[in-house]
C-alpha cells in the first residue's frame, strides 16, 4: 500500500482517483491546488504524487519545480497525470526534475502499474 497524494482543482477528478486508489489498496490524501499540495506533502511524507498540470495559481510544472528543490521532499516520485497534449510536455518535465507521465483518461491498470514502476523504481534506489 501506498500513500498516494493526489494534486488536481478539479473535485470529481479528485473523486474518481481517490475511489481508483482506494479500490487498489492505497491510501488516497487530496489537495486542490500547488500551494495546498507543497504543505501537504511536509506533513503526510506521501510515497507518490499525482499531479495535474494545468491548475490556477501554481500550475503542476511549477508545483514540481518547488517540489524538487525542497530538501527532503525531492525525491518522492511524481506521476504527471494530464489531457495536455503538448508536443514538449515530456521535456518541460525533465527540465522541471523529472516526472513519469500518465495521460489521461487512464484505466485502473494503468494507474497501477506506474504506480508500481514508480515504487520499484525507488526501491532499487
Amino acid at each position: 500500500m501506498a500513500r498516494v497524494l493526489i494534486v488536481d482543482d478539479q473535485a470529481a477528478t479528485v473523486e474518481l482517483l481517490s475511489a481508483t486508489l482506494r479500490i487498489l489498496g492505497h491510501e488516497p490524501i487530496s489537495a486542490y491546488n500547488g500551494e495546498q499540495a507543497l504543505d501537504l506533502i511536509a506533513v503526510h511524507n506521501p510515497d507518490i504524487i499525482l499531479l495535474d498540470m494545468m491548475m490556477p495559481g501554481i500550475t503542476g510544472l511549477e508545483t514540481l519545480r518547488r517540489l524538487r528543490t525542497t530538501p527532503g521532499l525531492g525525491q518522492i516520485p511524481v506521476i504527471v497525470v494530464s489531457a495536455g497534449q503538448e508536443f514538449d510536455l515530456k521535456d518541460r518535465l525533465q527540465e522541471a526534475g523529472g516526472a513519469v507521465l500518465l495521460p489521461k483518461p487512464t484505466s485502473m491498470d494503468q494507474l497501477q502499474q506506474k504506480i508500481d514502476e514508480c515504487l520499484n523504481h525507488e526501491s532499487n534506489g
